[in-house]
């Protein structure tokens, strides 16, 4: 199956994204800026792929809800598919999330070699054909079965199909790391349960630390290797945040009340399973909200960059809370990592920024009249001084003193 890349994208009418638009790097691009320039909207504005592509529609009217358009382009192996969608949203604030309420999508598939003109949610074709399966979560996939009627005249070849299923997969797999989403530890539960198929019970579900836990947790128990790196790499054996970590089970019942048709109540026995999470600190045995901050932070940030549960990562400002030293190994770690997900943060970080180089930084900036712009550091010099930049690099000095003393636009 080809890998998914996210090669272009523009969002419009998205707080003080007006018309802002960028190339991404396959691996791993940063964006640098001001305070106020719009780093944290430009990536807010990219999680609405995930959004849109994922989330059902809700179909309601809201006062508050607002208009905006976005724009992707997914490269699959050597063949690019198109993406456009106007779409209505308001932001939950509970859940700290945007939520879509009106949705309008149009595909583009010229380059796979079927039909040459925009098509309007292509799946609306046949219900005899195929049909959608909307997960729990909201998640959608396209189940295939083999003919296909399109709407616009003869079969819908089974590679758009699975074009459409490598991609909605692809921004599925968009997750975001925000500089405040664990600051505080002590939000972390000491456990939480999990029902008898395994599932994490709400409502903290709605509680990023206990999604944290739970995530980790099922990691663990899928005897993956990609745990055994984890834990490798902030134990003793890497950054020596922390020892190890051991998981404790306990095994309950709790009584469940179904209602059957005539009215008659039938009781029965849910099995449930408290998860109690240990952290091991030389001696000492602690749950996760009485870790510090900055090893809170970095143990929860590491463990999402290097799991398989995101293919486009987006991390806003990852230095905050570490120290320059650990910065340095974390920065390292993300780079590794990069090839295999793509990778987007921003940052105010000068030793961040002298961990890349110039191709993969965006400059972004604001203005009354433009709103957020994102442009890459060649746009924002002239040629002469790219030129001077990549030999002061190469004989002087290194990129975010540059970035200090000079700035990046002339």
């Amino acid at each position: 199956m080809p890998k998914v890349i996210l090669t272009r994208f523009r969002v419009r009418g998205f707080r003080s994204c007006k018309d802002a638009g960028f190339s991404p790097t396959p691996d791993i691009t940063a964006l640098i800026g001001l305070n106020g320039s719009g780093k944290t909207n430009f990536l807010q504005a990219l999680m609405l792929l995930r959004t849109a592509t994922q989330q059902r529609t809700r179909g309601e009217t809201d006062s508050s809800a607002t208009k905006c358009q976005i724009e992707a382009d997914f490269l699959l192996g050597q063949k690019t598919v198109y993406y456009r969608a106007n779409l209505v949203f308001r932001t939950n604030e509970r859940r700290a999330r945007d939520e879509v309420i009106e949705l309008e999508e149009k595909w583009n598939f010229k380059e796979l070699r079927w039909q040459h003109g925009w098509i309007a949610s292509p799946w609306i074709l046949s219900h005899h054909s195929y049909y959608r399966r909307v997960y729990a979560d909201g998640a959608q996939r396209l189940m295939y079965l083999p003919t296909i009627a399109g709407s616009h005249g003869g079969k819908v070849p089974k590679r758009i199909i699975d074009a459409l299923n490598l991609i909605r997969d692809f921004c599925g797999g968009i997750n975001y790391y925000s500089a405040s989403q664990f600051t505080n530890p002590t939000l972390c539960p000491t456990s939480f349960e999990v029902d008898d198929e395994g599932g994490l019970i709400p409502p903290v579900r709605e509680n990023r630390h206990s999604q944290f836990l739970y995530d980790l947790f099922d990691l663990h128990q899928g005897k993956d290797r990609q745990y055994e790196s984890f834990q490798s790499l902030v134990g003793k054996q890497g950054l020596h945040l922390i020892d190890k970590i051991t998981w404790k089970s306990f095994q309950f019942s709790s009584p469940n009340y179904e209602v059957r048709s005539g009215g008659s109540l039938v009781r029965k026995t849910r099995e449930r399973k408290l998860i109690v999470p240990t952290i091991h600190m030389g001696s000492s045995r602690l749950s996760f909200n009485q870790l510090s901050e900055g090893t809170f932070r970095t143990v929860a940030l590491l463990f999402y960059v290097i799991t398989g549960k995101s293919t486009l990562l987006l991390l806003e400002e990852p230095e905050v809370c570490v120290h320059l030293g650990l910065l340095s190994s974390v920065i390292e770690v993300i780079k590794d990592y990069s090839s295999a997900k793509q990778i987007i943060f921003s940052t105010h970080s000068e030793s961040v920024v002298d961990k890349l180089n110039p191709e993969q930084i965006r400059l972004v900036q604001s203005s009354d009249q433009r709103g957020t712009t994102v442009r890459p550091i060649s746009k924002m010099m002239s040629a002469r001084g790219y030129r001077a930049l990549k030999e002061y690099l190469e004989h002087t000095g290194n990129l975010g003193e540059y970035w200090r003393t000079a700035g990046f636009s002339e």
